[in-house]
């Protein structure tokens, strides 16, 4: 999913996918999610390879939000940074507990017997429910700006038309 918002956001801003390297980040995360679920039971494994996408998709993301923040600036887009920097933190905090502090390697993710398996819930579903939203609003007010700036102008010589005239 994390991967996919990526996607949208470079599509968003016209910016190169980079087709091999989202293909062998998924790939390793399938691949290695398999391993260590079937053959390995490792839940720290399974965490830190699930963490790491996760880090590189929304540390992109953020990357491509920020620098596009002076061409197309937003309130949307605002939130957008702040909400991929809270769940990039949360993120980067869980990934820290799995490899710090002693963690069974057959704990199960779905058990709620401490903080950070109560935490993860909330962290993979604050993005899709919130960013989506914020996203469509960004698009929203883009497609907005671009609406009133040809509503303002004259399309063959680009100059201001009467409708600009009687702001």
């Amino acid at each position: 999913g994390m991967i996919g918002y990526d996607v949208a956001l470079r599509l968003y801003h016209q910016l190169p996918i980079r087709r091999m390297l989202t293909v062998a980040v998924l790939v390793l995360v399938v691949v290695g999610v398999l391993v260590f679920q079937w053959l390995i039971p490792d839940v720290r494994v399974r965490v830190l390879i699930v963490s790491l996408s996760w880090l590189w998709a929304m540390g992109d993301s953020l990357l491509v939000l920020y620098q596009g923040r002076k061409t197309a600036p937003s309130p949307a887009r605002a939130a957008l940074i702040c909400l991929y920097a809270l769940v990039f933190g949360g993120a980067a905090l869980r990934l820290a507990y799995f490899l710090l502090f002693p963690v069974s390697p057959t704990l199960s993710i779905t058990d709620g017997s401490d903080w950070v398996n109560r935490m993860t819930p909330v962290l993979a579903i604050l993005l899709p429910a919130a960013g989506s939203s914020a996203f469509m609003l960004m698009c929203y007010h883009h497609q907005y700006h671009i609406a009133h700036q040809r509503a303002m102008t004259d399309p063959l010589t680009g100059v201001g038309n009467r409708a600009l005239l009687t702001l």
